[in-house]
């Protein structure tokens, strides 16, 4: 006989797998767009989601998900079980853990990054290794350099505070 948890199990980690996956063909739109609609979809300012707040940010995104899909996602990603999730335990679940060589990579990207030393990377450490002068928008002059770096740094931004 088999077991019914581990039913559910696999229901959600098939429809994490195609979560990842529409999100991947997105690229960086998909994660950012996903945090713009779990903002717009957040209808008390509680930085959570409960199931029907979720629900809302999967189609506001034009995600691809049943009903069923859905329920077993948001299962998935209420990690705590207080039915309803946070964006850092949505992220935390969707992007799951940095193996040691991808970890030490992002340290030493960081370390390259945070010029003065400070433990943080702000727009000035940021101006010295970001460059926008190809950016598409600033090449035809619709924006300035200053306006591309602000916009690359809106998407680290979730409610307003700063990653």
């Amino acid at each position: 006989m088999s077991d019914p948890n581990k039913k559910k199990e696999e229901q959600e980690e098939d429809a994490l797998s195609k979560l990842k996956e529409q999100l991947k063909k997105r690229g960086a739109d998909g994660i950012s767009g996903l945090a713009r609609s779990f903002r717009v979809n957040d209808k008390d300012n509680s930085k959570h989601l409960d199931l029907d707040e979720f629900k809302g940010a999967i189609k506001l995104c034009k995600l691809e998900f049943s009903e069923t899909e859905i329920k077993d996602l948001f299962k998935h990603f209420d990690v705590s079980g207080d039915g309803k999730i946070s964006f850092d335990e949505f992220l935390r679940a969707l992007r799951g853990t940095l193996n040691l060589r991808r970890k030490t990579l992002v340290h030493r990207a960081f370390k390259i990054m945070d010029k003065d030393g400070s433990g943080e990377i702000t727009i000035l450490d940021l101006k010295g290794v970001y460059s926008a002068k190809k950016h598409p928008k600033v090449i035809s002059g619709e924006i300035t350099e200053d306006q591309a770096l602000t916009t690359f740094l809106e998407t680290f931004e979730v409610y307003g505070e700063k990653d």
